[in-house]
């Protein structure tokens, strides 16, 4: 499992074109025009790997298939957001790469990663066991400088978020902005420059938030200059939108609204024209700028928003993590009630573990101004 899918992808294809074979050529470069939509138009690119899918079960390629089905699988968790089908189809890739027709196949460890990273997104704390189980199992069988080593680090931060454990967060999101700093497993340099920055974009913005949650407001600040530059380098707009909405939000937090205020419209520029759903804690970044300029009725529109996002997204995490936010809110408000109260408590039905979740809405009139 060690073996990177990139340097297997990369062999298999010159030994396509070393040996002729056209069939499997056009197979590899429909899988690069899918990409090519991966963040623009995700339902495309999912229609494209589906034929790529059948072409490639065609021609008796079994690793080449389950490439392609990771792929799919990505479009599905990362870019549709849909975590349902996201679950539905990390789990069949994980039975299927469990066969031993792909015991050399290094997709595998793709596989594997991607079920915690469903896992991480439908239910983190539910699911907490099973995502030290796997990742337990992982971390000695992949490649130590690999994109699939951080992105397991990454994964950890998110479960300590969801738990409310900050220090333990931010400790992990260390490890990670570490790890993203050394990914070099692809045999193209510039792929790795690139993903290296890709993916300490996301890490720095962790960084920040966790900062800030610890009340370290400079190196909160730091961080997030830092998130802006990487993701403006590896040109990822989602990583942009939440450095620019956090970047905000932090210099609001200071009470520097005249500074903020244009990270602010930039990001909502950004959210407006490219119709990326943002992150949860873009939200939050959004929200707490929102409330350090006294809007707090557009906060209030904003929390919203994401309750109504986060039903669609088939995340029962993100629709529990909606309504505790919009209840903190109206309690800072003086107008939570009841009826409020009751139907956030419905959601809990559908979590794995719903008293931690209760207890936390529980606590709201005890636990002062909490985001």
């Amino acid at each position: 499992m060690s073996a990177d899918m990139w340097d297997w992808f990369q062999n298999r294809e010159l030994q396509a074109y070393r040996q002729g074979e056209h069939a499997v050529i056009e197979v590899i470069q429909q899988h690069r025009q899918a990409i090519g939509y991966i963040e623009r138009e995700p339902q495309r690119m999912v229609a494209l790997l589906d034929h790529a899918i059948q072409r490639s079960q065609a021609l008796q390629e079994p690793c080449l298939t389950l490439f392609l089905k990771y792929w799919r699988t990505e479009a599905y968790v990362f870019y549709l957001l849909d975590y349902q089908q996201g679950l539905d189809a990390a789990t069949r890739l994980f039975m299927e790469a469990n066969k031993h027709d792909f015991d050399s196949c290094p997709v595998i460890a793709n596989a594997y990663r991607i079920l915690i990273d469903v896992y991480v997104y439908r239910d983190p704390v539910g699911y907490a066991a099973k995502i030290q189980e796997l990742s337990d199992f992982m971390m000695p069988r992949i490649h130590p400088r690999g994109m699939n080593r951080t992105l397991l680090l990454g994964r950890q931060v998110h479960v300590h978020i969801a738990q409310e454990d900050y220090a333990a967060a931010h400790a992990a999101a260390e490890r990670y902005a570490e790890s993203a700093l050394t990914i070099n497993s692809h045999p193209d340099p510039a792929h790795n420059a690139y993903t290296r920055q890709f993916a300490s974009a996301y890490a720095y913005n962790i960084l920040a938030y966790t900062a800030w949650r610890l009340g370290e407001r400079d190196n909160a600040l730091d961080y997030i200059t830092l998130a802006e530059e990487s993701a403006r380098g590896a040109y990822s707009q989602a990583s942009l939108m939440m450095a620019l909405m956090w970047h905000a939000a932090l210099l609001a937090d200071y009470n520097d609204l005249e500074s903020a205020a244009p990270y602010y419209w930039q990001a909502i520029r950004m959210t407006n024209t490219l119709g990326l759903q943002p992150y949860m804690l873009y939200y939050d970044g959004a929200a707490l700028y929102l409330e350090r300029s006294a809007h707090s009725d557009e906060a209030m529109a904003l929390r919203d928003q994401q309750l109504h996002t986060s039903l669609v997204l088939t995340s029962p995490y993100f629709a529990a993590e909606a309504h505790l936010r919009r209840c903190r809110l109206l309690h800072r408000r003086g107008q939570l009630t009841a009826p409020e109260l009751d139907r956030a408590k419905a959601i809990a039905a559908a979590l794995q573990q719903p008293a931690y979740y209760l207890n936390r809405l529980a606590n709201i009139p005890t636990e002062g101004n909490v985001l």
